[in-house]
């Protein structure tokens, strides 16, 4: 059975990226950017093994685990080859970001579209 929680394989750049740095800003934020996604339970396990605590569990959100870790990897690379940690810093806050706006376009907003249309066409054709 295909799980939609991001498992320890997907997210062990980062952890890495936390283990490695010489940098504890570098190593804070990749605990808390890893701790954005629905973890598995080894996943979670692995976060606060380093001191990092997995968000609450929230019902399994519509990601691909497999575009997932591609994408922490790519980001990961991105991050390692930086020639400053302030770069390092942006990428990371970066990737937090777009996993927040994820949630908010897969959570929030549509837990909120029947209050905005309340039977509106204008509001309606507006939420599309």
């Amino acid at each position: 059975m295909r799980s939609d929680r991001i498992g320890l394989d997907a997210l062990e750049p980062l952890l890495d990226l936390a283990d490695n740095s010489p940098d504890e800003a570098i190593q804070a934020l990749a605990l808390s950017v890893a701790a954005r996604f629905p973890l598995d339970v080894d996943a979670c396990d692995a976060l606060a093994d380093r001191g990092g605590e997995a968000l609450p569990s929230r019902a399994p959100q519509p990601l691909d685990p497999v575009l997932v870790a591609r994408g922490i990897a790519s980001v990961v690379r991105a991050v390692q080859q930086a020639d400053s940690l302030d770069t390092q810093r942006a990428l990371l806050t970066a990737l937090g970001e777009l996993r927040d706006l994820d949630v908010a376009c897969t959570q929030t907003l549509p837990a909120l579209q029947n209050a905005f249309v309340a039977e509106c066409a204008e509001r309606m054709q507006a939420w599309q």
